[in-house]
């Protein structure tokens, strides 16, 4: 609609008292300006709906109400003098857009951005995102200058009407439990070990002297003992999907960690499922860092209670540590990691992998791995690995999911020495499967 039109509407909907509601967002997005009373180049806060009414414009809240109110009006004050002064009007917080254009030596906008997604989880809007679908003045305009970039979106909210995240709140219940000393957790700064291509990453954790751990004949293994039942509702963080529930582990290595377990009983011992890997994938996106889910299948892997659970945990930065896959490299030929000595399957997972992806990619795993009944399972965002297991423990030592993809956790600095003297990489062979 021409603003000469837009002009006669509005002129006709004051004479017979009508009110007009505008939601035409992109449509005031325009490259080459046309002279008009609203836009995005000159007001880019106006993203957003509107209602046009005989005094003043007012935003349309999140309630969609129609009568003005004391509601924030999205007018900064790099703007002031385009809403008159009125009582119920107030002048907010807000936010800009700025355009930035990629250097032409660069590869196009779209593939940057990918790369960005792929390899450093940023996501941005790319230019070529706002072409107009059917419009031929578009695309040119695109081709000549839009579409070579980026544009950036900021915007900021008050704290107070800001919703808590799921991981702001697990952070915030986790730091009281342990205040008031009901989770177990203490500050612990990793000892990195180099040993021949191989590092890794030792962290001690005393609160493991506390944690309960079923032997192999316990019934909690095979038949529910309600391990979970009695959870303190300020452990519970939410539930994820129909059959699953995330809690904060109370025997903590890192910063938060999560357990997220079955609401029914199922043994441990079962591999996964669907279920498991919707709920793994729904938290895994919801959580704002990055994370690492691991799972400890049957006794042997390091499974420390009978009840189905997989544990998730914070992903180290890449500056401090990488596991052993982004260490060592994948050999997608064969789906192994570089130079690892055990038994073991790798595969890369597509930047945004559904359900039935995720589980094909398990199944086919195990196949290649020999997987008969105990293992381990990592899986980021962008690899998923496949362990078989031999032994959870050698003496006083033992390995879970973690300790194969070189994260070890132990309770005091003598258990990292006694992995060093044994030799860390030695002693992961006898917890999973050597080729004979």
């Amino acid at each position: 609609m021409s603003t000469s039109v837009r002009k006669e509407l509005l002129a006709l909907a004051r004479e017979f008292d009508v009110l007009v509601i505008a939601d035409e967002v992109y449509d005031f997005l325009r490259w080459q300006a046309e002279e008009s009373t609203f836009t995005v180049q000159n007001l880019p806060q106006f993203h957003l709906e509107w209602l046009i009414s005989i005094e003043f414009p007012v935003r349309l809240d999140d309630r969609h109400q129609t009568t003005p109110r004391a509601s924030r009006c999205p007018v900064t004050t790099g703007a002031p003098d385009v809403v008159p002064e009125k009582d119920n009007v107030v002048v907010p917080a807000g936010g800009f857009f700025t355009y930035i254009s990629f250097p032409p030596e660069l590869p196009r906008a779209d593939i940057i951005a990918k790369r960005a997604l792929d390899e450093y989880a940023l996501k941005f809007a790319y230019g070529e995102m706002f072409v107009v679908k059917g419009d031929e003045a578009s695309a040119e305009r695109s081709k000549g200058g839009f579409g070579h970039g980026a544009r950036l979106c900021w915007a900021w909210h008050e704290e107070s009407h800001t919703p808590e995240s799921l991981e702001g709140r697990a952070l915030r219940q986790f730091d009281a439990l342990v205040k008031r000393g009901e989770l177990f957790w203490q500050p612990n700064t990793p000892r990195l070990v180099q040993i021949g291509p191989f590092k890794f990453q030792f962290r001690c954790a005393p609160s493991f002297t506390k944690k309960p751990i079923q032997k192999a004949d316990d019934p909690g293994r095979s038949s529910d003992q309600h391990v979970f039942s009695d959870t303190d509702p300020d452990f519970v963080i939410d539930f994820i999907g129909p059959y699953h529930k995330l809690i904060l582990n109370k025997y903590c290595v890192v910063r938060p960690q999560y357990v997220l377990h079955t609401t029914v009983f199922t043994p441990q011992s079962n591999h996964l499922n669907e279920g498991d890997f919707a709920a793994a994938l729904n938290l895994l996106r919801r959580l704002e860092s990055r994370h690492m889910v691991i799972y400890n299948c049957g006794v042997e892997s390091g499974s420390s209670i009978g009840h189905k659970h997989l544990q998730v945990l914070p992903r180290p930065e890449k500056e401090d540590f990488e596991l052993f896959p982004d260490a060592l490299g994948i050999d997608e030929a064969k789906n192994t990691v570089r130079n690892i000595p055990f038994r073991h399957t790798v595969k890369r997972i597509s930047s945004n992998p559904d359900v039935m992806e995720l589980v094909e990619v398990y199944e086919a795993l195990k196949i290649r791995a020999g997987v008969e009944k105990a293992h381990n399972v990592v899986l980021v965002d962008e690899w998923m690995l496949v362990i078989p297991r031999a032994c959870a423990r050698h003496g006083n030592l033992a390995a879970n999911a973690a300790s194969m993809a070189g994260m070890i956790w132990v309770t005091n600095p003598e258990g990292v020495q006694d992995w060093v003297d044994r030799g860390p990489m030695q002693l992961l062979c006898l917890f999973g499967v050597v080729e004979k």
